[in-house]
């Protein structure tokens, strides 16, 4: 096996899926952390094409720009895509799940000061 007899390709290979698996996660986590915080779809929908739009934009040039380029350009380009598409986001508002009305065992709870 290549990965078991080369201690770089090992230490690349490794680095490179916790890489794409951070980022997956990440991407995935601000689209329901978005949901929740404002209730609406369509914003939750916007931060995820945010987040993805450059990938798939840069993707279709990547090739004839990382051999015409330093490899650095492209990816401060697309670095920077995600980052001003994200700025172009509206702000936040509390949806109606940050409204969510106590349920009478939460309320006795906190008038008993149980926390648990």
């Amino acid at each position: 096996m290549i990965v078991a007899g080369n201690r770089r390709i090992g230490l690349l290979w490794t680095s490179t899926l916790r890489w794409n698996l951070g980022t997956c996660l990440m991407i995935v986590t601000l689209a329901v952390y978005v949901y929740t915080t404002t209730g609406s779809t369509l914003s939750s929908a916007s931060t995820f094409v945010a987040q993805t739009l450059p990938a798939i934009v840069s993707a279709l040039l990547a090739g004839v720009l990382v051999d015409r380029w330093d490899r650095l350009w492209p990816v401060i380009g697309v670095l920077t895509g995600g980052m001003v598409l994200a700025a172009l986001l509206p702000p936040a508002r509390p949806g109606p799940l940050a409204e969510a009305p106590q349920t009478e065992t939460m309320a006795a709870r906190a008038e008993a000061g149980d926390d648990g």
